[in-house]
């Protein structure tokens, strides 16, 4: 009886996804300006430190870029290859609310398409994009994360208590459409 039960809690372990990493993090309400000079304010902790390569066109169009934060401030560097390395097209400091942090993090391929259906072959395919990830389900930066049928979900409110019905949701393995568009995350970490 014991040998099964132990069997039985292996097999749950073994297919169970831990996707909380943890990660250094740049802050919720820090900024940093877009390349067209508008400045972007950061609505949840953003994960430092990992090569997001996104590519279009079937591959033929790359670009990559890494966030940094240490005790000297923040920044992103930005590329015009896929994987970080080289000279660098440009970097964006970030002015850092506050300090750095560590926080719950989870990798993800994100697979963008121009059909509502996640259909055919992708237009954009970003890889190793790192959100901020806490799955307790509490509400945090106007938004909850959790896991639903062992992939990650996060759920985003227009207001910071998370109540009523959440403005939208986006769950790991399932095709979001996305008005004519659609995309689909892929948890890898």
């Amino acid at each position: 009886m014991y040998y099964l039960l132990l069997i039985a809690s292996l097999a749950f372990i073994l297919d169970a996804r831990p996707f909380a990493t943890t990660c250094n993090e740049i802050p919720a309400g820090s900024t940093t300006m877009n390349r067209q000079n508008e400045t972007v304010t950061l609505r949840e902790p953003l994960p430092t430190g990992y090569c997001e390569s996104e590519t279009e066109n079937g591959g033929k169009d790359a670009r990559s870029r890494i966030f940094n934060c240490t005790s000297d401030g923040a920044s992103e560097t930005y590329y015009e290859v896929a994987d970080c390395k080289g000279t660098a097209a440009g970097t964006n400091p970030i002015t850092v609310n506050g300090q750095c942090m560590t926080g719950g993090c989870a990798g993800f391929t994100r697979d963008q398409y121009e059909n509502g259906r996640c259909e055919g072959k992708p237009e954009s395919v970003t890889t190793n994009e790192y959100l901020y990830f806490d799955s307790s389900g509490k509400c945090q930066y106007n938004s909850t994360q959790s896991c639903v049928n062992g992939e990650p979900q996060f759920k985003f409110y227009n207001n910071t208590a998370c109540s009523g019905d959440p403005v939208g949701v986006l769950t790991a393995g399932q095709c979001e459409p996305r008005g004519r568009n659609s995309e689909k995350l892929t948890a890898t970490d």
